[in-house]
């Protein structure tokens, strides 16, 4: 694990820092990129999406705009959890407790997010927004956490828990 250190590190601060860049966009860029999902996802469940008038496409999109703005939310802070937490597990001898460590770091990253966006015109910080980014990240430590104990539980280790517990690596 010790050659992905940098890797899992870079590939954290560079999540972060597309976050960043992406709460730093104004609230008209942001709708901007969210109809332009809207019509995405238009095109994916109605094939003939192209046909609509304009008027209706863009009310689709509208329509769903919020679930789209909610999920980009989720879906970048589960990246963001899981990018955590294999850093965290490269670089540390923590083993289970580094998923409750990767989790509050990127609570405290979606708080300190929401608070950059009270500086960006048009934007607003938001309760919400931190929970469903905390939502998200906990998934993705999850995700890690499971896929973890999947792979030591087929190479014929005693799960880490066992092993913190008995001092030893196992059987």
């Amino acid at each position: 694990m010790g050659r992905f250190r940098i890797v899992f590190l870079a590939l954290f601060l560079c999540w972060m820092a597309v976050i960043f860049l992406f709460s730093a966009r104004t609230a008209a860029e942001s709708s901007e990129d969210s109809y332009r999902v809207g019509m995405a996802v238009g095109t994916i469940l109605y094939p003939d999406f192209d046909n609509w008038e304009e008027t209706a496409q863009m009310n689709f999109a509208r329509t769903v705009d919020y679930p789209v703005r909610k999920t980009a939310h989720a879906l970048e802070y589960t990246v963001l959890g899981v990018l955590c937490a294999l850093t965290l597990l490269s670089w540390l001898d923590i083993r289970n407790r580094y998923f409750l460590m990767a989790w509050l770091i990127s609570v405290f990253y979606a708080s300190t997010d929401e608070f950059h966006q009270l500086f960006v015109p048009g934007r607003s910080g938001r309760l919400t927004d931190v929970l469903i980014d905390s939502a998200g990240a906990l998934f993705g430590v999850m995700a890690v956490w499971i896929v973890g104990t999947i792979f030591r539980r087929r190479r014929g280790g005693a799960p880490t828990a066992q092993r913190e517990r008995t001092g030893g690596e196992g059987r």
